[in-house]
């Protein structure tokens, strides 16, 4: 009983002395005051969090329908996320039978985090067979980032075809993943 004893006192004495040593040391500076777990956002409030976040992403948006003879408007959207203060150029790359009839096809943004909005105008002489693509880059002394993003006048987006599945069946731990893609080697 004594012996169970001691050790209850050693491990509530030990837990004690952890407690005691990370309450921080009282400072005679003032420093801001650290966020506590209970006042600090949480990855789900908060999308800009995550260890893995390009410094700039850019969206670019426009109407489902389009005709030739048409003026439309396409809309990008670029955001700078924090940890970047570099200044980001964009970059508007027209088809053969579009025309920009308001805004820019290359700005220098301002440096800073947040999201910005740009518009532009364009007449279609034809309805192009190939995209519009809009490139955000970003770079300093550490770093460089570039984003794209691309109009595709209400075509669906390219897929790749899917690889033949030959075989039976492949079954792991109960659970069934299908007929496996069967891979072959390059021979030159």
């Amino acid at each position: 009983m004594k012996h169970t004893s001691r050790i209850l006192y050693f491990a509530a004495l030990s837990l004690s002395a952890c407690h005691e040593s990370t309450q921080p040391a009282p400072s005679t500076q003032s420093s801001p005051p650290l966020a506590t777990p209970e006042s600090a956002p949480s990855a789900a409030q908060d999308p800009v969090l995550g260890p893995h976040r390009s410094p700039v992403t850019v969206k670019l948006l426009g109407p489902e329908q389009v005709s030739a003879g048409q003026d439309i408007e396409v809309v990008a959207e670029v955001a700078q996320f924090v940890g970047s203060n570099a200044a980001v150029q964009l970059h508007l790359q027209l088809p053969a039978g579009a025309r920009l009839v308001s805004g820019n096809e290359t700005e220098q943004l301002p440096s800073g985090n947040g999201k910005l909005t740009r518009r532009f105008v364009l007449h279609l002489d034809t309805v192009p067979l190939s995209d519009i693509e809009v490139f955000a880059t970003t770079k300093s002394n550490s770093f460089g980032a570039r984003a794209k993003s691309v109009y595709r006048f209400g075509r669906p987006e390219p897929r790749l075809a899917d690889p033949p599945r030959a075989g039976s069946p492949l079954v792991v731990s109960g659970r069934n993943l299908g007929n496996p893609i069967q891979l072959k080697p390059n021979n030159p």
